[in-house]
């Protein structure tokens, strides 16, 4: 099943808020009938623009690190990426029997591997067809 758009619900984690992330693997069955809404989420992936860095008003925090605890609270969810946008960088989260683990991946050529999603690239990788890459290849 290929949702357009999926949110997730982070009730009650941020009241009232669903978001839409870049990228989602989600539980077909757990979709709210006749909504592209999800209360489970395995893998949340956010590309970071300028915007969810800006602190919405009434917090202290910016947009992407509320985002960042909301995919974390959620109990199925295992993997959250956050992919920058202007710079080749990703931030892991990965959930283990501890908690969660996070790494910065700043080189290009760093190994990006996500058994559970199938994944297994180079950060670089994310990054085809973007003028970054573009870049890359004319440096």
């Amino acid at each position: 099943m290929v949702l357009q758009n999926p949110a997730i619900d982070l009730r009650p984690v941020i009241e009232g808020n669903t978001y839409v992330p870049d990228v989602a693997v989600i539980d077909r069955s757990d979709v709210e009938p006749g909504r592209s809404v999800s209360r489970t989420c395995y893998l949340a992936a956010e590309i970071i623009s300028p915007s969810d860095r800006r602190k919405p008003s009434g917090t202290n925090r910016g947009k992407i690190a509320i985002k960042l605890a909301g995919y974390q609270a959620l109990p199925m969810c295992e993997v959250v990426l956050l992919i920058e946008q202007r710079v080749v960088a990703v931030t892991l989260a990965i959930r283990d029997a501890g908690g969660w683990i996070t790494r910065r991946l700043t080189e290009p050529g760093e190994h990006l591997i996500l058994p559970a999603a199938g994944l297994d690239c180079q950060v670089v990788d994310l990054y085809a067809r973007t003028s970054l890459a573009r870049a890359r290849r004319t440096a």
